[in-house]
Parts: C-alpha cells; structure tokens; sequence
C-alpha cells in the first residue's frame, strides 16, 4: 500500500502537466486571437491603455486550466478517502459538492484567471510603452507582444509572462543593441567565475553570435535580435508555465486533501483529525519550513510561523509567495476514531508478565500466549529467556501477530546451524501462508558473550561516531542528505551510534533489544498485513541513500531489512527514540500498534 508522502507525489506528477498544457494552451489560443490591426491602430493613435486592454485575455481560454485546477482539488479529496477508510466504521467518500469545496474551487479559479488576465495587461502596456519611446513602429511593437505566426499559431510573445521576465526580456533588447552596453549582456558566474548571459532564461544557444558582436564592436540588430528576444520570450514563457504548474497543482492537491480531513472530522465516529508538517528534502531548505518539521495540529487549525504568518497546511494559497514557491513540504494526515462507549480499555498480558523458572514453564508459556506453536528451549540460560520471551509477548499483543512455527534453536527443527548469530529470524511456508522460526541458539543467554560484546562497542564507539561524521559530510556534499537528518542527529549524543541498537545496555535490555530486533524482520518479512507497507515505504522512499540509518546503527545501514529491524527496535524501546525513525516509517508502526 502506497504511502500518503508517495501518493501524493504521484499525483503532482500527473496533473503537474495537465496544467501546464492548459495553460499554454491558453496563451497560444488568446494570442492568435488577437485583432492585430485593431492593436496596431490603438497603438497609432497613443491610446495604450486601450490597447492593452484589448490583450486582456478572455475567461474562456482560460477554463481549460480551472478545469485542471478543480480536478486536481477532487483528486486530492479523494486521497483522503485513502486515509479515512483504513479505520472508519462503513465506507467514507469524499464529496466534491460540499458548499465549502465548491467554494473554494469556485473562488481559487476566479483568483487565477483574474491574476493572469491582469498581469497580461501590465505586461502589454509596459512593452508598448518602451516600444514606442526606443521609437518602434507599431506594428513591430504589436507583433512583438503577440509573437509571430507559426502555421495556425503565434509564438515568441510577451503574452503570458510576468512583470519580471517581460522586464528582463525589454532590458536584454536593449543591451544587445547598444554597442556601447552590449558586453553587459554577460556576467561573471560567482560560483565557477565563468562567464554566463546575464538572465538566467536567456536562449544560451546564441551565446556565440553575442559573443562575436562583442568582439567587432558592434550591436545586434534586425532579425538577428527578433530571433535572440523571441528565443529568450518562448524559454520564459517554458518557464512560467512550470512554475504555474507546479505551484497549482500542490495547492490544489494540498486543498482538497484537506478538504477531505475535514469532512472526515464531521463524521460521528471520528473524535480527532491531525496534521503533522512534513519537511521534505531540498537543495536550499526553508529554515523556518524545517524547523516546523515534525509540528502537529488539530486539523482547522493553522501552522504559525515565526515571521506571524499562518497556514492551514504547506501549500496554502492564502501564505506569502516566500513560502509556498518551490516548496516540496506535504501534511501527513492521523484520523482518530472514536472508541465505542461499551469497548473496554485495552489490556495486555504481558504487562502482567511473571518471571518463568525454568525450561519447561518457558516453552509452554511461548505456545499459551501464541508466540510460538512449538517451543524447545532446553539449554538456554533462563535468566535471558524471561525478558526475551516478554518482549516477544509484548509485540505479538500489540501488533496482533499469529504465533510463529517454532522457537528454538535451529537445528532441532531440521534446519542447519546458524554460525555467529545471537538470534535470528527464518522465513518459510505453512499451508500456503509465510511464517518462521525464531533461532535462539544455546549462546542466548550468555552473560560472557554480552559483555564481550559491550566491550567491543564502547572500544569503537569513537570510531563508529567518525565513520557517521565523515558520512554525513560525503552526503551533504552531494546533495544527497535529507536535511531533516543532520539536524536529528545533533540530538544524539556519540554512544547513541553503535554496530546495533542498545548494544552498550545490560544483559537483560540486550536481549530484550534482541528479540525486538529479530520481531522487527517479523513484521517485515512475515505479517502480510504490515509487510506490504513497509515494502511500499521503500520502494518510494531513498531512506538507505539519504542518511537515515545513520540515525540508527552500523548493521542498519547494511541492508534495508536490517533497517527495519533496528528501527523497530527502537520503536519498541521507547518514544524518545523516535526522532531516529523516518517519519514515514515511524507512522507505519503507530498505525499498526494497538497500544
């Protein structure tokens, strides 16, 4: 099952280009529509406001893109459905005609289509203006605004961008043809101190001819320019359209997934719905975004920031520009339902756990609390059976799992020696179902081995904290750090960081972490409820590449599955080590804990 992080990625990716094919659309179709020769005589006759006016574009080239806009609202709706029908009593649908969704589709397209109508006006009158006063005919000004025809469209106009890039374009005209300015069309890269045209979305395949008109001392005029601004108009337009599509399609998402959540709070059975902001991974985070990282709220609520600005989720339409553009952060939605009145608290038995005194109380207690169906412990020390067996107790209660075949060591169940291992899990089938064998081998209980083994890690914990260092450097260095890993891993003092979790506790918490550890491999490889979820969680995440293992250990940075492994170890350990887990992967095991 995918994750809420990876659906909704996907569905960026899919209307993503719906909307930017809208709206181009849009702008081509406006832009052939246009009465040439009716702008050219407003222009004649100096009536620029006129004439801009007549660029306004119409509401009916735009319905394209509130169209996309409204579906990608709906869509986002009905991931809600996703989340609220894992726990809710009867079939939740999110519904696309509630007065509040209706409204805000209704409002958000009108925002839209009104911002981009009237921005093609400023955009016009600005061209004209200039235009006339460098002493343009009007018919080239006119031309220039709404491109040149290419079979049945126009390309290369000002049509479509923004106050910015239309001033950029009109600057670059006018550098590239003044001799005595041209060399201004290039500036020095801070970076690399290479050379590099002076607008980022200038058309670098011309960079050569501006080059050689420096060289002779002369401007660049006539054709020559028109081809170099409309180039640099048609990869500015390119741009905008990205940028319009990538901003829409994550607030339009965003929304209508939260949307969803609230209609879900309406129901009788829901008691609570939260949202939890989560930073996502990017080249130059938001600092105010990552620190606000991990924060939960009752949806209805908002998210506040430092600067006072607040948000309903990340993407809301209604923040400033400086902290919606280019953001990749997502809401993670937790729907609580309420518990009925008659259902009592629940309780585990291995809260009332009693030590067990020897080997033949111990395998018959893993067969009565369905650890196991078949027990031969004979051998092992049972001073590390009882907070073994407890901790297996412990998570079969509160993850609900069917006993496993066998629990032993492996080879009296027909199986080959396990060299080395403390204890291991061995997947196999039993009538057509995934099940295992728990190997504890007759070392389990060693109190000499665990204090070997706790003499080794404190020996190389200084070792293993620099190999984490230099890691950490090499991946921010690449870019490939999730930033929300360097920052947790400043909270963890240089013990915390060793060849496994809780190595350097006593021989009792060894082997509880132990079995944690091994029921971990439980959860992942044998319960077919939670492997697929977690199979999911790494298939659509980068967490072995991005630095989270070293959160948890040496052996979990190995192989995904010894992730888990860990990580659910620390889960079991407790909530202050919970900072350690990706927090995708941290919500996969609260989901499925029933405590």
């Amino acid at each position: 099952m995918a994750t809420q992080q990876s659906r909704f990625r996907d569905m960026i990716r899919k209307l993503e280009p719906k909307i930017r094919r809208a709206f181009e659309d849009a702008l081509a179709n406006a832009s052939t529509a246009v009465d040439e020769r009716q702008l050219v005589k407003l222009i004649e006759a100096g009536r620029i406001a006129e004439a801009a006016e007549i660029l306004r574009i119409d509401q009916s080239y735009l319905w394209p893109l509130h169209e996309a806009q409204r579906a990608g609202f709906v869509s986002g709706g009905q991931l809600a459905e996703e989340i609220g029908n894992r726990g809710l009593r009867g079939v939740y649908a999110f519904n696309g005609g509630h007065e509040r969704a209706e409204a805000w589709v209704r409002e958000r397209g009108a925002q839209l289509i009104q911002s981009i109508s009237e921005e093609n006006v400023q955009v016009a009158r600005r061209v004209i203006e200039t235009g006339l006063r460098e002493g343009r005919s009007s018919l080239a000004v006119a031309r220039e605004i709404t491109g040149r025809k290419v079979g049945k469209r126009r390309v290369g106009g000002f049509l479509g961008l923004n106050s910015d890039q239309t001033d950029h374009v009109l600057n670059a005209r006018s550098i590239l043809s003044d001799p005595d300015r041209i060399r201004d069309y290039f500036v020095k890269d801070k970076k690399t101190g290479r050379w590099k045209p002076r607008y980022k979305l200038s058309d670098r395949r011309f960079d050569k001819q501006v080059i050689k008109a420096i060289k002779e001392g002369r401007a660049i005029k006539g054709k020559e320019l028109d081809q170099i601004i409309a180039a640099h108009k048609s990869k500015a337009l390119g741009y905008r359209g990205k940028v319009i599509a990538k901003q829409e399609s994550r607030q339009a998402i965003a929304a209508g997934r939260e949307e969803g959540m609230l209609q879900i709070l309406e129901r009788p059975d829901v008691e609570t719905v939260t949202a939890r902001w989560q930073h996502n991974r990017s080249k130059e985070p938001r600092q105010d975004h990552l620190a606000m990282d991990g924060t939960v709220i009752e949806v209805g609520e908002r998210f506040e920031f430092q600067d006072g600005t607040k948000m309903r989720h990340p993407h809301d339409e209604n923040a400033p520009a400086k902290h919606t553009l280019g953001c990749n952060c997502m809401a993670f939605y937790r729907v609580r339902v309420k518990r009925a009145p008659s259902t009592p608290k629940a309780r585990f038995n291995y809260e009332n756990f009693t030590p067990l005194r020897n080997h033949g109380e111990a395998e018959k207690f893993v067969i009565s609390s369905g650890i196991a169906e078949v027990a031969n412990l004979k051998g092992i020390s049972t001073a590390a059976l009882n907070p073994g067996l407890r901790a297996a107790q412990e998570v079969t209660e509160r993850f609900g799992l069917s006993p496993l075949a066998a629990v032993g060591p492996s080879t009296r169940f027909k199986m080959g020696p396990i060299p080395n291992a403390e204890a291991a899990i061995v997947p196999g089938r039993k009538n057509g179902k995934r099940t295992a064998l728990l190997h504890l081998p007759l070392r389990f209980g060693s109190k000499f081995e665990a204090e070997k083994q706790r003499d080794i890690a404190k020996k190389n914990a200084p070792v293993y904290a620099k190999q984490r260092k230099d890691a950490l450097e090499r991946l921010k260095a690449k870019g490939a750090l999730d930033n929300r890993v360097e920052e947790r891993a400043a909270k963890m003092d240089e013990a915390d960081y060793n060849w496994t979790v809780n190595i350097l506790a006593d021989h009792a918490e060894q082997k509880r972490s132990t079995i944690y550890h091994e029921f971990g491999h439980v959860l992942h490889l044998i319960d077919e409820r939670i492997s697929i979820r977690i199979d999911a969680f790494l298939a659509q995440s980068d967490v072995m590449k991005s630095g989270w293992p070293l959160l948890v250990s040496k052996y979990g940075g190995q192989v995904s599955h010894e992730y888990v492994a860990e990580t659910f170890a620390l889960y079991m350990l407790g909530e202050e080590n919970h900072f350690r887990i990706h927090p995708d992967l941290l919500s996969i095991y609260k989901e499925f804990d029933a405590k």
